[in-house]
């Protein structure tokens, strides 16, 4: 069983996207705000990060730069997820070393279809 961090301080959007990706046969932990992604990722050792970038204290942006600055958390897929659709916003994600940017609102089968992808060419 596949394990993703689902790192979302919406706790309505949070819950959604939990239960999208349990049903789906997902290992979901999660986190509220981008601060203790990368001691959470070194710990639990997921297969994949899904995050927001709008949260609280630690932003993904920094999140995701951090994850893919430590040797330890680098190989892991992130996707960063946003209702900023701006093209420097985007840019900003694949800079801090997102693999994926979705825009908010998406499809959960987008998310899904994204979430296949980056994990079939982990393997």
């Amino acid at each position: 069983m596949k394990k993703i961090l689902l790192v979302e301080d919406d706790p309505d959007i949070l819950e959604s996207l939990k239960i999208t990706l349990t049903l789906k046969g997902y290992q979901v932990s999660t986190l509220t705000d981008g601060q203790g992604v990368c001691e959470k990722v070194r710990t639990s050792r997921p297969d994949l990060v899904v995050m927001d970038v709008m949260m609280p204290a630690v932003d993904g942006y920094q999140a995701c730069q951090a994850l893919k600055s430590d040797e330890r958390t680098k190989m892991v897929p992130v996707i960063l997820l946003s209702a900023r659709t701006q093209k420097t916003e985007v840019e900003m994600g694949f800079s801090a070393g997102a693999d994926r940017y979705l825009s908010k609102p998406f499809m959960n089968d987008d998310l899904l279809d994204t979430i296949q992808s980056l994990l079939s060419k982990k393997k």
